[in-house]
């Protein structure tokens, strides 16, 4: 029996940080009234398996000890928040306000997850800062089909941490898209996308919680539509125009700041603090 408009279920896939938060407020308030929320957070950092320590360290050689201490900060401060009482910053503890089931993983591939995604029998799957490759076998427990949100107007700069390196490029502009997923990383078809101007001198920081900001509201839209239509439709990549960012290198930070840029400011360390998901200031 078809779903009703609007409604169905939906397996959001996330490492959970509060820039991801921004991206799902719109959705996870949403949760209810026929529309139901499974939410995997998923933990580390890149790698679902092996020494975190070991990880942690081979990150800091890639990145740098500016970069690094840059990503521990954007964790540290909404987490620290929290702690103080200063409201939700994380998607996990939205979720808890919200009474969203989750689960936290490092391991979304592993079969106890898959397991329970299966159990879920979702019509979409989303994935929003998602840090590991999700299998086939996990992308085909969704009934009408699996979205990823990227931040980057594919085909250009596919991959990972896209808004270090349009910064990095000196780009001037650069935006958001929802795609298919399929096996072939940010390859599938694309469901929408908006673009963002680039700010001169905007910091990392900045930047990445706009491109959050502005997808809240498409991601949103754009899941219920599917569900109404109990269709996944889009538009094929162009075959020409993309290419593949990796990790942001050492080399990679020192080229943004020639171009004016900075990872972090001071007002930034603020928002993550102030800042509730979906950028709300806290009373």
């Amino acid at each position: 029996m078809p779903a009703l408009p609007g409604t169905g279920r939906v397996t959001v896939v996330t490492n959970g940080n509060a820039f991801a938060a921004h991206a799902l407020a719109p959705l996870l308030h949403a949760a209810g009234e026929g529309l139901e929320l499974q939410v995997i957070v998923t933990t580390g950092l890149r790698k679902q398996g092996g020494n975190r320590g070991g990880e942690a360290w081979r990150l800091l050689r890639r990145w740098g000890p500016r970069y690094f201490a840059y990503k521990a900060s954007t964790y540290l401060i909404p987490t620290l928040a929290e702690i103080m009482g200063r409201g939700p910053r994380t998607v996990l503890s939205l979720c808890r306000k919200l009474g969203i089931p989750t689960q936290v993983t490092r391991n979304v591939n592993h079969i106890d997850t898959r397991r329970r995604i299966e159990a879920f029998a979702p019509d979409v799957i989303l994935s929003v800062s998602c840090p590991y490759r999700i299998k086939p076998r996990v992308l085909s427990l969704a009934r009408l089909g699996c979205l990823n949100l990227h931040s980057s107007l594919l085909p250009a700069y596919a991959g990972v941490c896209t808004y270090i390196h349009v910064l990095a490029a000196g780009e001037q502009r650069t935006g958001i898209t929802l795609h298919e997923m399929v096996e072939e990383f940010d390859a599938g078809r694309i469901v929408a996308q908006q673009p963002l101007d680039i700010r001169p001198g905007v910091s990392v920081c900045e930047l990445f919680e706009e491109l959050c900001l502005l997808a809240g509201p498409m991601v949103h839209r754009n899941v219920l539509g599917i569900l109404e239509r109990q269709l996944l439709e889009g538009r094929e990549q162009p075959a020409d125009g993309r290419h593949y960012c990796g990790e942001p290198s050492r080399g990679d930070i020192s080229n943004l700041r020639e171009h004016g840029f900075a990872l972090m400011r001071v007002s930034d360390i603020l928002a993550l603090w102030n800042q509730q998901p979906g950028g709300v200031n806290s009373s």
